[in-house]
């Protein structure tokens, strides 16, 4: 005959005393489920559970990110915003109104430039005039940046000069910078991105290994009676100083020597180009040789 199961209008609970029913038949596979739980699938035909928060329950309604972004009072919300703890914008931050800070804000730096290659950051003309040399960061931040900045320090302490600012380029950049004196050289180059300041690229030349300033050329000797006039070409090098010129005098001439002549006091000093010399009577049969020195501000 039929069970009593069979015959009743309704089932419940109390009803049932079963194994729980599969996924396959309709069922959870489940017994029982944790208070404010949410059912997932684990697997295929297996239902798993997550316990849920009250915060996270109260995005399920949201119609759009906006909405969330207001619910959470995020950069992008259109309310005044407070934001506490440590906040990192990995890209470009947009702020449409007043932004009051109590604590410290560090802003990212653009990346700094680094040598091209294999060619020296500096280089040194015959002149003094010094070639910087380097290559433009790549991705440097969002939007690019805005340029790069060159400074100095002469002498190897004491504070850094603006030599250049060079604006925003790509590959390989090229900076001109007249030296007017040979001493030690350090500089730094920046990547500039709305004020902010890079890591500095870094390169130093010694006075040691300078390039000398050039020497005077085309030198003319007049005798004039009883005078020696002295004509020369300085060279054009801004690190020109001054003029210096030596003089040894003998009966015989290849008795004269360049070390004989400075162990003399130079018999002209200054940044001219010509000089004149009276020749005592007692010594006009004697051989003179001149030495033009050329030196460098320091």
């Amino acid at each position: 005959g039929l069970g009593a199961l069979a015959v009743l209008g309704s089932i419940n609970t109390s009803n049932w005393s079963g194994a729980p029913l599969a996924v396959s038949n309709g069922g959870t596979g489940k017994t029982a489920v944790a208070v404010d739980a949410i059912l997932y699938a684990t697997a295929a035909n297996t239902y798993g559970e997550i316990v849920t928060a009250s915060f996270g329950r109260s995005f399920l309604p949201l119609a759009n990110a906006a909405a969330g972004r207001t619910l959470l009072v995020v950069p992008g919300s259109a309310t005044t915003e407070t934001i506490s703890g440590a906040w990192t914008f990995t890209a470009l931050a947009t702020f449409s109104g007043d932004v009051t800070t109590t604590g410290y804000v560090a802003f990212a730096r653009p990346l700094a430039p680094a040598q091209s290659g294999t060619t020296a950051i500096l280089a040194q003309s015959t002149t003094g005039l010094m070639t910087i040399t380097f290559a433009a960061p790549v991705g440097t931040m969002n939007g690019g940046f805005d340029g790069f900045f060159v400074e100095v320090q002469y002498g190897g302490t004491g504070d850094y000069f603006p030599v250049a600012y060079v604006g925003e380029k790509t590959g390989v950049v090229v900076v001109s910078h007249q030296l007017t004196r040979k001493v030690d050289l350090a500089y730094r180059i920046y990547t500039l991105k709305g004020g902010r300041l890079s890591a500095a690229l870094t390169s130093t030349m010694n006075a040691a290994t300078q390039t000398d300033v050039l020497v005077a050329t085309n030198v003319r000797r007049t005798d004039d009676f009883g005078y020696i006039d002295l004509d020369w070409d300085n060279p054009v090098d801004p690190r020109l100083e001054q003029v210096k010129v030596w003089v040894d005098f003998d009966a015989v001439e290849a008795n004269m020597t360049e070390a004989r002549a400075r162990g003399r006091s130079a018999t002209y000093i200054g940044t001219g180009e010509s000089a004149s010399w009276e020749i005592p009577f007692a010594l006009r049969d004697n051989f003179y040789k001149f030495y033009v020195e050329t030196i460098a501000r320091s």
